[in-house]
């Protein structure tokens, strides 16, 4: 796998960007969602998530920052689906899927449960699983 990244030739009929993006699309995306579909995502977090995905992206065109690239143009030479799309599909599709549940399951009962006879903390509440 380590030579597709960076052989300039093509390879078995496909070309080496065609590899790169099913790889990325396929392993990495995957992973990524994997990983971050359970997380109560914020700013930040999204705002991480969407750099990591452009830097891959900008290392499949073998292209750098210096070569003044708008990410819209990036996306479309690459066309590597985005994370935060895929995410928030996800999270629904999960959701949909907690609120048709009819069993009393623990994942049912968390999403909107409260802690019993406690105060809350001062200043702004973190985001929850609901939020």
């Amino acid at each position: 796998m380590a030579g597709i990244w960076k052989t300039p030739h093509n390879y078995e009929g496909y070309t080496t960007n065609v590899l790169k993006r099913n790889v990325i699309d396929q392993c990495i995306l995957s992973a990524m969602n994997y990983v971050a579909e359970t997380w109560t995502l914020t700013t930040e977090m999204e705002k991480k998530l969407s750099a990591a995905q452009h830097n891959m992206e900008l290392n499949l065109l073998n292209i750098t920052y210096k070569d003044r690239r708008t990410n819209n143009w990036v996306t479309e030479q690459t066309k590597v689906m985005d994370i935060m799309e895929i995410i928030i599909n996800r999270k629904w599709t999960w959701a949909g899927h907690i609120s048709r549940r009819t069993d009393n399951r623990y994942s049912a009962a968390l999403t909107v449960w409260t802690p019993m006879g406690g105060k809350r903390n001062r200043g702004r509440q973190r985001k929850g699983g609901r939020d």
